[in-house]
């Protein structure tokens, strides 16, 4: 297997930026600071769930945003601002209270937020100056090594790995060519020595004045305030051992609070507690006198109670670190044999690939709950947009090549997050729409809601995100063939949503069922009642819920007046607007731009003409945004050709996304577009291999933000389309890539495959079927005019597709001389 290597030869300041370890619970950045190297540490179920809903006002009623938008005729800007009615309100209030975007807490506290958990800091011996590091993260090993050297000799190797169920951090060290004759301090100060800690959160206002002074004036104040949780504080795990525990607040998801403990593992020897702080709580690990080199294990968990939390922290303190270490490298190996790629003309493509799927794996893993915008190491005492799950393309992203990458287990982790936004989406329906399902938020977090967390207007009564949120269950079954996930956990959701979209549509006199209100995208409200009503986005996503919940209860076998009924919603759904764009901030003559909307208002797009050849089943996100719908081989160019286009500008967080429909729309062209993507990648990559999703000049240093790490899709797509009925291989690969092959990629249908292209020709192609029962497998002609022969199985070639059926892990392989 080989060995990819990702390499810094210079310190690295912010989290975001630094090497990366984890087992998709536990996770680590690897950073520096003057005179120390830290691991800065997180955890994804590590969060202040306060909600302020005493701030807020009451969420909106579907019967208010209908008055609002039909009678009243409501405008305003989709983030606050301006508000009018054009036609009068019997309450300027209230429409005041719902158009404002998001509710008062959003703004003016700053939890919900995700926490860090701590930090280990490794101490070297100060007052030698010119030290210069090189550290390295092995990605198939999960392994961290970083060496500092000094002029006068000293060097320090330190390594470093995170064990892969336990959640452990092993550090060890080894400092050589020192003299104790250069030390600025008495011989009892230690060459090298540990501090384990947990720094107080400051206040959100501390915390916003900081951001505001370091922002650049085109982003809007961050302003928040309200009480910061507790100091950490030092306990006593057992007798002669202390621990570090950070009490989080309680609120109705835990009603006594929420408990992180960090604690040194091993005996004990050398550890001790700093004196009470009102700011910092830190235990000191230092070695013998005369020590030059040793190892260190920091144990972390989380719990609901103080002794469920000692009880996990003591259940990690016996752990070996060399058989934790072996363990790592089994695990890791294993990871990694499940699938690759090799692109030798190209390394970035190759690198991008394998530093964003390492990425995936130490933040994701199934039962686990997944990061929002962030990764955990790498949040600050508060975050920018509470750091949510943002249920469009920014949550949904970074999940959407995880079963074709043949990992299930990452991308399992999205339904651990789905669970609280399940139980907030049946209270929204049932108490703001009169509706059975679920209605799914734009924004939610890992709490149990007492009510709608957005509520007002236009954010959070899109009803857009319902659909989206149920990709993943069905991919995950259309990607196994797993029937009993199917049954036990994919269609109870999918039927879910699929209901409350049931209710939600309207029967109107044409015999067609209609969607009003809502808006969509980021738009607000431009005081024209049909800018609101069928929408291509919202109806997109009503349709492909709809035939989402039939199919799965079709697999079934089950409830067929439910699927007789979604059918019928389906056949006679309203055609789409044309009308996509309102303005995105509040203008002075609302007149003026109803007027100018008005006529797309009137005109609609069938669905022949939007789906044709694509199917019910063809994910929305993947035709365009609001509504743009591309073409099947629009001729015209990407967007992102524009040297101005956002992505290439200032938000490479979209790309993923932006890429995936040119692909899925076949409007891709390789030798024409891979210069713009690749000049994106070189751009947009961090020292550690990840993209930045914002530029920092506009939005500071925030966080590794996870929606970036959705790139891995599209560049699977380029070397194989197994998403639909036939499967494709390299089909968007450039001649400039060489002798590229890919292994073990999974395919729709539960088949992993394998190819390699020389000298621009496909050579070989392997199938094997994983699901239980087999399959048919239907593979495009990759091979030209040229002909082809099986080592083991007879295919069936018929315009230009071969056929063979496969029985549970039967290989069928290809090749052309």
């Amino acid at each position: 297997m080989k060995s990819h290597v990702i390499e810094i030869d210079h310190s690295v300041e912010v989290p975001e930026d630094g090497l990366l370890l984890g087992n998709g619970d536990l996770s680590c950045s690897f950073l520096q600071r003057p005179g120390c190297l830290v691991w800065r540490l997180g955890k994804g179920d590590v969060w202040d769930r306060r909600v302020a809903y005493e701030l807020d006002p009451k969420p909106a009623h579907i019967d208010e945003l209908t008055r609002g938008i039909r009678d009243e005729r409501w405008c305003c800007g989709p983030y606050g601002g301006e508000v009018k009615a054009l036609n009068g309100t019997a309450d300027p209030e209230r429409m005041r209270e719902i158009c404002r975007g998001v509710p008062p807490s959003h703004l003016t506290r700053g939890y919900p937020c995700p926490k860090p958990a701590g930090e280990l800091l490794l101490h070297y011996p100060p007052g030698m100056d010119g030290m210069r590091i090189t550290q390295k993260l092995d990605i198939e090993r999960a392994e961290l090594e970083a060496a500092c050297r000094w002029p006068n000799g000293v060097t320090l190797a330190v390594k470093a790995f995170i064990a892969p169920e336990n959640n452990l951090l092993a550090v060890s060290w080894h400092l050589t060519g020192y003299d104790r004759r250069r030390a600025m301090g008495e011989a009892y100060v230690p060459p090298v020595y540990f501090t384990l800690c947990r720094t107080a959160d400051r206040t959100p206002a501390e915390y916003a004045a900081e951001y505001e002074s370091a922002r650049k004036p085109i982003f809007p104040a961050f302003r928040l305030g309200g009480e910061p949780m507790q100091p950490p504080t030092v306990e006593q795990l057992s007798c002669g051992r202390y621990y570090i525990e950070q009490h989080l607040p309680p609120e109705p998801t835990y009603p006594e609070g929420f408990r992180c403990g960090i604690t040194p593992a091993g005996n004990g020897a050398g550890v001790t507690p700093w004196p009470d702080s009102p700011r910092v709580a830190a235990l000191d690990f230092i070695p013998e006198p005369g020590t030059t080199a040793g190892e260190l294990a920091v144990a972390v968990e989380t719990g609901a109670s103080r002794d469920e939390l000692r009880e996990k922290l003591r259940r990690l303190l016996p752990l070996s670190i060399a058989a934790e270490a072996k363990a790592n490298r089994r695990a890791a190996r294993r990871f990694w044999e499940r699938s690759g790629i090799s692109i030798p003309g190209d390394p970035l493509a190759e690198e991008v690939w394998y530093a964003n799927l390492h990425a995936r794996r130490i933040a994701c893993r199934r039962g686990k709950l997944p990061p929002g915008l962030a990764f955990p190491s790498t949040v600050g005492d508060y975050s920018l947009w509470h750091g949510d799950f943002h249920m469009n393309y920014n949550f949904q992203q970074p999940f959407y090549g995880d079963y074709a990458t043949n990992q299930p287990e990452i991308g399992d982790s999205y339904f651990e997050a789905m669970k609280p936004m399940l139980q907030m989406g049946k209270l929204i329906a049932e108490r703001y729409y009169r509706s059975s399902g679920a209605f799914i938020q734009l924004s939610g977090y890992p709490l149990l809601a007492q009510d709608d967390l957005l509520g007002c207007a236009p954010m959070g009564r899109m009803v857009y995100a319902t659909g989206w949120a149920g990709h993943q269950y069905l991919w995950r079954y259309q990607y196994t063939r797993d029937r009993k996930f199917l049954r036990e956990e994919g269609y109870p959701v999918l039927k879910l949503l699929a209901q409350f979209y049931l209710d939600f549509l309207k029967e109107e006199p044409d015999g067609r069922f209609h969607a009003f209100p809502s808006n969509q995208g980021e738009d607000g409200f431009t005081g024209n009642p049909e800018a609101y009503r069928d929408l291509p986005q919202i109806l997109l996503h009503i349709r492909f819920a709809l035939a989402a919940a039939e199919y799965a209860a079709a697999e079934l076998d089950a409830d067929p007046e439910f699927r007789a009924l979604c059918r019928d919603r389906i056949d006679r759904l309203a055609d789409m607007k044309q009308c996509a764009s309102v303005p995105r901030r509040a203008v002075d003559n609302w007149e003026d731009v109803t007027e100018a909307i008005d006529e797309q208002s009137r005109q609609t797009r069938p669905w022949s003409e939007v789906l044709g050849p694509r199917g019910d089943l063809f994910p929305p996100e993947f035709l365009g945004f609001d509504g743009n719908i591309r073409q099947f081989a629009d001729p015209e160019p990407p967007a992102y050709a524009d040297p101005d286009f956002y992505t290439c500008r200032w938000y490479a967080g979209k790309l993923p996304s932006v890429w995936l429909i040119e692909l899925r729309n076949r409007c891709y062209r390789a030798g024409r577009d891979w210069k713009h993507i690749r000049g994106m990648l070189a751009k947009w990559r961090m020292p550690n291999g990840l993209l930045r999703a914002m530029a920092p000049a506009m939005y500071g240093f925030m966080g590794a933000y996870t929606e970036s790490t959705g790139i891995v899709a599209p560049l699977q797509e380029t070397l194989l389309e197994g998403y639909g009925e036939v499967i494709r291989v390299f089909p968007h690969a450039p001649l400039s890539w060489g002798d590229v092959s890919f292994r073990q990629l999974r395919a729709a249908g539960g088949f992993l495959v394998s190819a390699e292209r020389r000298k621009g020709r496909v050579r070989r192609v392997t199938v094997k079927a994983v699901a239980d029962g087999g399959g048919t497998v239907k593979l495009a002609d990759p091979f030209g005019r040229r002909q082809a022969f099986s080592s083991n199985l007879p295919a069936e070639r018929s315009n230009g597709i071969f056929r063979v059926k496969l029985r549970k892990n039967q290989v069928w392989e290809l090749l052309c001389r």
